[in-house]
């Protein structure tokens, strides 16, 4: 996938509302990627078996 256009995040004021619009921007153009998120469950199991 290519980088993501420069002009989304040219915004002269930076505020919570344009941020939210550009994310709007990225979702609707088709630039975002749903990911796989691991459950809790996985996360700390991890976490004990990395504390051993």
């Amino acid at each position: 996938m290519p980088a993501m256009p420069r002009q989304l995040w040219r915004c002269s004021s930076k505020t919570d509302r344009n941020d939210a619009e550009g994310l709007a921007q990225i979702v609707r153009t088709g630039w975002y990627r749903s990911v796989h998120v691991k459950s809790f469950k996985a996360h700390r199991l991890r976490a004990l078996l990395g504390a051993r």
